[in-house]
């Protein structure tokens, strides 16, 4: 599924398959499903959830959320995003699935979740990323 979206809020579900998205200026929604998704989320403030497989995010311009289903990752295997574009003065981190946050780490630019990679974020050091950990949104 190729997705090219325009200036509305748009809220969009990935599929089966690997999905490829471009959002416009809204304020999006996207939620990458199965595959190997690449999300740019435009302009905007945009929530994006790569989902099983190996993800691509950019959040683009505006305030982004980057949000991990954590009932996701607890199944073994390769279910992590690589965010290019983790701007921290702006973008956050959000992890649902009820669990303590004490079970989310990070070294160097990875974040884990129970020592299983969730996310790469591209471009930042260390201590960006530790503290993205420690503001992010838990639900």
């Amino acid at each position: 599924m190729n997705h090219k979206l325009g200036k509305e809020s748009d809220q969009v579900y990935g599929g089966l398959k690997a999905n490829k998205a471009k959002l416009g200026r809204g304020h999006d929604h996207m939620y990458g499903g199965d595959g190997h998704d690449e999300i740019d989320g435009g302009r905007g403030h945009d929530y994006l959830v790569g989902g099983h497989g190996i993800d691509i995010l950019t959040g683009g311009k505006g305030k982004d959320e980057f949000g991990f289903e954590l009932a996701i990752h607890s199944i073994k295997g390769k279910h992590y995003s690589i965010i290019k574009d983790f701007n921290p003065r702006q973008d956050g981190l959000c992890f649902t699935g009820g669990y303590d946050p004490s079970v989310i780490t990070s070294k160097g630019n990875k974040v884990y979740f129970m020592d299983d990679l969730i996310a790469k974020l591209q471009n930042t050091t260390a201590d960006v990323v530790a503290k993205a950990v420690a503001d992010a949104t838990f639900m």
